[in-house]
This record gives structure tokens, C-alpha cells and sequence, in this order.
């Protein structure tokens, strides 16, 4: 954490953890919004890196301060809403709490809408829409890069997977209504 200028871990484990996406702050004359840097989107690049590596390890309070830095700096940015929608799908999961699965769908959707047209992350974004529970919008981000280039093949298996849960759930249902009669 001394390389990354992170908060210490200890320190970390007494703030609050709920940054919030998409939060509009008053603007004045001299905080308007202005382009980062070069250097400032080197940085927010190696902290979205480091954010990831922290969550993999498990370092959860510290990749959220990780995202949350990098965030600041590229609020905008498709692929670090993505990631940080992973922190909190972890997060959701080490805690079972719904609010931050909640949340993690939400960020979700807004970096389905940050990602445009991009192929490659919008089947990761359908992915992680169906590990979240929420089928309708990860067939919409699957559907969408089919659309766009029609031969992408992570999409295309994440439909048919989606088509088999699909047939299953009916059939396991047609089953237990049997079972019933």
C-alpha cells in the first residue's frame, strides 16, 4: 500500500465503504470539471490494475479505495465501473448483503451504458449480469454485441447458455407441477 499511496489497512477498516457511482456535485467557478491529465489517467489505470489484484487477493476494503481513487479521476470510464462492479459483487458475496448486490447491478448497468459499442467488454458485463442474478439485462448486453459485430463468439455462448437456463428452469418447473398432480 506504501507504492500505491493507500490508506493503510487498519485505518481502512474504520471508514465508510459506501462510495456511490454517479453522485453529482455542486460545481463552482474553480472546481468545474476539467480533463485529466496524462499523468492522472497513468494513475487511475494503475490503480484500477492494483484495485483488481487487491480484490483477487481478497483485500476488499483496499481495492475499494483502490476503485474509488481511480473513479474520481475517470468517473466515466466503462471498464473501471465494470471492475468496480466486481469489487462489489465480491463484496456482496464475502458479506451476503443485498444492497451491495444491489449496487453492483447498478454499476452494471452504467457501464453497459459507458460501453457503447465496445465487443469485448459487453459480453464480460452480460457475465457478470447473469453471476448477479439478472438475466433480462445480461441478454440485453449479450444481444447487443451480437448487434454490433455479429460474429462475436463470447456473446453468442453467452445467449446459448442463457437459452439452456432457460429450457431447464421450464422443464425442472413442468416436473415439479407433475410431481404435484
Amino acid at each position: 500500500t506504501q507504492l500505491s499511496q493507500l490508506a493503510p489497512s487498519d485505518l481502512l477498516d474504520v471508514t465508510r465503504s459506501d462510495f456511490k457511482l454517479g453522485r453529482k456535485l455542486k460545481q463552482t467557478a474553480d472546481t468545474a470539471e476539467t480533463p485529466a491529465t496524462a499523468e492522472e489517467l497513468e494513475r487511475a489505470r494503475l490503480l484500477r490494475r492494483l484495485g483488481n489484484e487487491l480484490r483477487v487477493s481478497g483485500r476488499l476494503r483496499e481495492a475499494g479505495e483502490a476503485f474509488r481513487r481511480a473513479l474520481n479521476v475517470r468517473p466515466h470510464g466503462a471498464w473501471l465501473i465494470y471492475d468496480f462492479a466486481r469489487l462489489l459483487r465480491s463484496q456482496a458475496s464475502a458479506q451476503s448483503d443485498a444492497r451491495l448486490l444491489s449496487r453492483a447491478r447498478a454499476a452494471l448497468r452504467l457501464a453497459s451504458i459507458r460501453a457503447r459499442n465496445d465487443v469485448v467488454l459487453l459480453p464480460l458485463i452480460g457475465e457478470s449480469f447473469l453471476e448477479c442474478g439478472d438475466a433480462r439485462h445480461a441478454r440485453r448486453a449479450l444481444e447487443k454485441a451480437v448487434e454490433i459485430d455479429s460474429g462475436n463468439f463470447k456473446a453468442r455462448v453467452g445467449l446459448a447458455d442463457q437459452g439452456w437456463r432457460v429450457v431447464l428452469h421450464r422443464a425442472r418447473s413442468e416436473e415439479h407441477t407433475s410431481e404435484l398432480q
